[in-house]
């Protein structure tokens, strides 16, 4: 007891202390925000000039340097001022409603504290023992009476300590802002100086060498070494300032990403799993930066860097090697040798060079500072990549596990209709499509080492086709004899299946990649591209499904399926290939557009259909009763694949309905990602199964053999 009246003590005063400060900062916010708002109001200074840094040709490029990394600095401290106030602002948004719940809280306890304090000792409980239940009780309610003042004097000032939050984050933000203007104008006198500073020891050491070309071929090597060197340093120097540059947009799209992932957890937060809020997250699931492309250079910059620094550590023994210069000197004269016995010609080949010598160690000066500044550069690069990357996939995450429960789109039929005319507009342009075909035309001819590639890969696919109809012909006949008969043949088979399809898909899927990487791209051509991206695979996989299917094919001769089933597969198939591909292409075609109402109607209504057809289509084929693998199940009711047989049903006939439902009420994301996964497993299971018909039939062949040499 004594221990918690100790504790409710120091709550009452850390209380009142909060309560004081509250209070003050009622009575001074309005001070410091007229303060702030006429600095804001002021005109900023939309440009930064050299002059303005007390810059000009006569500053070295060493205080440059040192003047570069304390705006370096300077633009973190900026950046860390900003990143805190916006944690702050968001803290204190959510600041009422907790501040309200905890009130609420404290005055439900205050009646039971109050009964507390004023309690008579009861039967068998010393005075002591109630007096200090008392006491602690009195102090507890002082400590909630104390707790509840500081929280309505926070809810009283929250508005002027919000408003002054906000005035001083975007003083924050206007810093922060000078800062990378004064940063740039910094590093771009030190790239400039660099240059300059490079091609003048470039000039020099190629005036050195011209100069040494009818002396001693020593100076001569020496000359020429000096001139190599400074070769180096202007395309150093250039490559930092890209890189530097490339640092900065990095940069900028990481605290882009980071605004625009503070907002989305906010809206959230505040919104709920509302529609509003789901459309919201759809449309910056689609407008989320491509970042892949630094994946590939963060895995290459390894060797990069690897490579630099293997130059620098060259460069540094190289130049203690020059330390002390005399002893150099002494070192490269010995290779002259008795070649020259005149004094005064020793002399002077001593004098060049000590001269030459001396301008190495310079200029290995200023190619390991050159290195260390590349080196840091390129560090740099692959820290701020690495974090845009990180970020990118903590959104990506934070979008996925939202928009999966949140609908992005009203209930079908309730919507805006009026979208559907503009959305039929869209999709049949003739302009938009005649500039698909230009900008296709025009990739094609851009990217002609990897047309003239496809070209050939598609005729010789092409001209396959009779030879490997034959092959599969002579291939045929010797399966079913336990001579000639091999489970080589049964994958050569479906090798040649697997080939026998592609040329269709493969067309489809090359002028989805053209069309993407077309500089004349434009969202309708993206949306065509990434619909016949999708399309290919499905219609590979169809295809080489009903290639396996055909009468004599891979699953009658090798397998031995029954003739019935297999028609019934064919006809399936042959339904989800000519309803399906056109659905499928609308479906992607209309999702992958800018606007919402074309997702919400058309899109919507293509991807309902779509599902009907295929929970049509695999009726037939998976009901346990009356379907293509009732048999299977009447001869294996055992199997535990059996004993499933109904969950399998379901999953595949009844959940492209269930997902089309989905969709209809809205949740078009959650349909979307559940189709996907539901066609990847189908198309999972439907490979498990032939790699387990090919297993099983290696092991009868096997055992046949082995009982046929027994016998012999």
């Amino acid at each position: 007891r004594l221990r918690d009246a100790r504790a409710q003590v120091q709550n009452r005063s850390s209380s009142a202390a909060a309560e004081a400060e509250f209070t003050a900062a009622l009575e001074s916010a309005p001070g410091e925000i007229e303060r702030l708002q006429l600095e804001l109001e002021e005109v900023a200074q939309t440009t930064v000039t050299a002059d303005d840094l007390g810059i000009d040709d006569r500053t070295p490029l060493s205080e440059l340097e040192q003047l570069l990394a304390r705006e370096q600095a300077n633009r973190a401290a900026a950046e860390a001022e900003l990143a805190q106030l916006e944690t702050q602002v968001s803290s204190e948004e959510a600041r009422p409603a907790a501040a309200r719940d905890r009130i609420a809280e404290l005055r439900g306890l205050r009646d039971d504290l109050a009964a507390a304090a004023a309690a008579e000792s009861g039967p068998g409980q010393s005075v002591q023992v109630a007096e200090a239940a008392r006491l602690a009780a009195s102090l507890r309610l002082a400590a909630h009476a104390a707790e509840i003042r500081m929280l309505e004097q926070e809810l009283l000032s929250q508005t002027a300590r919000l408003n002054l939050l906000n005035l001083q984050r975007d003083m924050a933000a206007r810093n922060r802002l000078e800062s990378e203007r004064r940063l740039d104008v910094v590093r771009a006198e030190v790239n400039r100086q660099r240059q300059a500073s490079a091609l003048l020891a470039q000039q020099a050491a190629a005036a050195a060498e011209l100069a040494a070309a009818d002396k001693h071929p020593v100076v001569r090597a020496l000359a020429e070494g000096n001139a190599n060197l400074t070769g180096e340093l202007p395309t150093l120097a250039a490559e930092i300032e890209a890189v530097t540059g490339q640092l900065d947009e990095v940069n900028a799209g990481r605290r882009e990403l980071e605004e625009r992932l503070a907002r989305s957890r906010q809206r959230v937060e505040i919104g709920g799993l509302s529609r509003a809020i789901g459309e919201l997250l759809e449309e910056e699931r689609r407008n989320l930066p491509q970042v892949s492309r630094y994946r590939g250079a963060v895995r290459s910059r390894s060797s990069l860097l690897a490579e630099i620094g293997l130059a620098q550590l060259r460069i540094q023994e190289e130049r203690r090697g020059l330390s002390p210069l005399e002893a150099a000197v002494e070192r490269t004269m010995a290779q002259i040798g008795d070649e020259v016995t005149d004094e005064a010609e020793i002399a002077g080949i001593r004098e060049e060079v000590r001269l030459l010598l001396r301008d190495r160690r310079d200029l290995l000066a200023q190619a390991e500072r050159t290195y260390t500044t590349y080196l840091q550069a390129l560090a740099d690069m692959d820290s701020a990549q690495r974090e845009l990357l990180s970020i990118a996939a903590d959104y990506e995450d934070f979008l996925r596990q939202h928009q999966v429960w949140i609908p992005s789109a009203p209930i079908l039929g309730l919507g805006e209709w009026r979208d559907v005319g503009p959305a039929a507009q869209w999709a049949f342009s003739l302009e938009s499509w005649r500039h698909t075909a230009a900008a296709l035309a025009d990739s094609l001819y851009q990217n002609l080492p990897a047309s003239l590639l496809i070209v050939v890969l598609f005729l010789i696919v092409v001209l396959m086709q009779r030879p490997l109809r034959r092959k599969y012909a002579s291939m045929s006949e010797r399966v079913g004899r336990l001579s000639t008969d091999s489970i080589w043949l049964t994958v050569g088979s479906l090798g040649i299946a697997a080939v026998r399809v592609l040329p269709l898909p493969l067309l489809i899927g090359c002028a989805a990649w053209f069309l993407n990487h077309s500089v004349l791209a434009t969202p309708f051509t993206f949306a065509v591209a990434g619909s016949l991206g999708a399309l290919a695979p499905f219609l590979y996989n169809l295809m080489l499904v009903r290639v396996l299917s055909v009468k004599g094919g891979v699953l009658e001769l090798h397998f031995h399926w029954s003739e019935a089933s297999l028609a019934t597969i064919r006809r399936q198939l042959d339904r989800l290939i000519t309803f399906g591909s056109p659905l499928l292409f609308a479906t992607v075609f209309f999702y992958l557009s800018e606007l919402a109402g074309d997702r919400a109607t058309l899109g919507r209504l293509a991807f309902v259909m779509l599902m009907a057809l295929l929970s049509s289509v695999i009726h037939p084929l998976a009901n346990p009763k009356t379907g293509v693998t009732a048999s299977y199940y009447a001869e294996r009711p055992d199997y535990w694949v059996s004993k499933l047989r109904w969950a399998w049903y379901g999953l595949g006939a009844v959940g492209p309905i269930v997902l089309a439902a989905l969709s209809i009420l809205g949740y078009l994301y959650t349909s979307l990602i559940m189709t996907v996964l539901l066609v990847d497993t189908i198309w999972l299971a439907i490979t498990m199964i032939v790699v387990n018909m090919v297993v099983l039939r290696w092991l009868v062949l096997a055992r046949r053999k082995l009982a046929l040499k027994r016998l012999l």
